[in-house]
C-alpha cells in the first residue's frame, strides 16, 4: 500500500462524509463560501471578476503569465447545487501559477433554482464568447466532481456544433454518471471518506429536474466520445465514483482518443483541490504537463 504524506494524513483525519441532514442548501452554500474565504491564495497570482455574455467568472492570472489570451476554463464541483467560482479560488490560483496561464472559473447557475439545462448553456456561452473574442482562445477545459458533467458536456457540444475545441481536457474525480450505476458505488461504499450515495442521488435529481438521469445530456459518460481532445483523469481507488473515471478512460480509448488515467491510493475525492501538499502538487504538475504537451502549436 502506497504511503501518503503527513500533510495528506492530517487533512484526511478531518474529513467527514457528506449526508442529508437538517442543514438547508442555502446554509451549506454559505458555510462553504465562508470556509473558502478564509483560505489564503498563493502569492504571485491576481484574481479579477469578469463577465462573458453576462455570465460571471473569476479569472486567475499569474504574475509571470506565458500568454494572457490563452485560457484554462474550470468548472467547480458541488453536486451542481453547491460551490461557486469563489470556492475553487485557491486551487485555480495554484493551477494558474503552476501552468503560467490564466484560469477562468465559471460561476454557473445552480440547481434547484436553475436545473438542467441552465448551467451547461451558460458554460457553452462562455466558451463561445472566448472563441469569438479577438484576444482570447480556449486552451484547456476541466473540472472536479460534478463540474466534470459540464466540462465533458461542453466539449461534446462544441464538437457536435463544429465549434473550436480546447486542445486538452482534465478531470478530477469525475462524477459523470448521475444514475450512479458504476460498480464502485457498491464496492467502495465503506471506503469513501467523503462522498455519500444519498447526497449524490438527491443532488442529481435536483439538477436533472424532470429529465431521466441516465440520458447523455444529464450523464455525459454515455455520450458519443469520439474526436475529443486528449484527456487526463485523476481519481483515488477508494472513491464511490472510481468507476466513472475508469469508464471514461475506457470509452475515450475505445473511441480512438487519447487518455491517461491516474489512480492514487489512500487519498480522497478531488484531493488536488484541498490545498498545497505533496500529492496535490504532483497532480497539479501532471495536469500542467498534459496541458502543455497538447497545447496548440506547442
Amino acid at each position: 500500500m502506497t504511503e501518503i504524506s503527513l500533510e495528506a494524513c492530517r487533512i484526511k483525519k478531518t474529513l467527514v462524509r457528506d449526508s442529508l441532514d437538517s442543514i438547508s442548501i442555502a446554509d451549506k452554500r454559505q458555510a462553504w463560501e465562508s470556509a473558502a474565504a478564509l483560505v489564503d491564495i498563493p502569492d504571485g497570482v491576481s484574481t479579477e471578476e469578469c463577465y462573458f455574455r453576462g455570465i460571471r467568472c473569476i479569472k486567475h492570472t499569474p504574475d509571470h503569465v506565458i500568454c494572457t489570451g490563452e485560457l484554462i476554463v474550470y468548472l467547480h464541483g458541488g453536486g451542481l447545487v453547491e460551490g461557486s467560482a469563489s470556492t475553487s479560488r485557491e486551487w485555480c490560483c495554484r493551477l494558474s501559477k503552476a501552468s503560467g496561464y490564466s484560469v477562468l472559473a465559471i460561476d454557473y447557475s445552480l440547481a434547484p433554482e436553475h436545473p438542467y439545462p441552465t448551467a451547461i448553456n451558460e458554460v457553452l456561452a462562455v466558451c463561445d464568447a472566448i472563441s469569438s473574442h479577438a484576444h482570447y482562445s480556449l486552451m484547456s477545459i476541466g473540472g472536479d466532481s460534478t463540474g466534470c458533467v459540464l466540462a465533458l458536456s461542453a466539449v461534446v457540444n462544441l464538437r457536435d456544433k463544429d465549434k473550436t475545441l480546447p486542445s486538452s481536457c482534465f478531470f478530477l474525480s469525475p462524477s459523470i454518471d448521475l444514475g450512479f450505476t458504476g460498480r464502485s458505488i457498491i464496492s467502495n461504499a465503506a471506503r469513501d471518506t467523503l462522498v455519500s450515495l444519498e447526497v449524490l442521488n438527491y443532488y442529481a435529481k435536483l439538477y436533472s429536474g424532470d429529465r431521466e438521469v441516465g440520458t447523455p445530456e444529464i450523464s455525459p459518460l454515455f455520450a458519443e466520445l469520439h474526436q475529443l481532445p486528449p484527456v487526463i483523469i485523476h481519481v483515488d481507488d477508494s472513491e464511490l465514483l472510481l468507476d466513472d473515471a475508469v469508464r471514461l478512460y475506457q470509452r475515450v480509448l475505445q473511441a480512438g482518443g487519447a487518455a491517461r488515467l491516474i489512480v492514487r491510493q489512500q487519498l480522497w475525492h478531488v484531493w488536488p483541490t484541498w490545498g498545497d501538499f505533496p500529492e496535490s502538487r504532483e497532480a497539479t504538475r501532471e495536469i500542467v504537463e498534459h496541458i502543455q504537451r497538447y497545447k496548440k502549436g506547442g
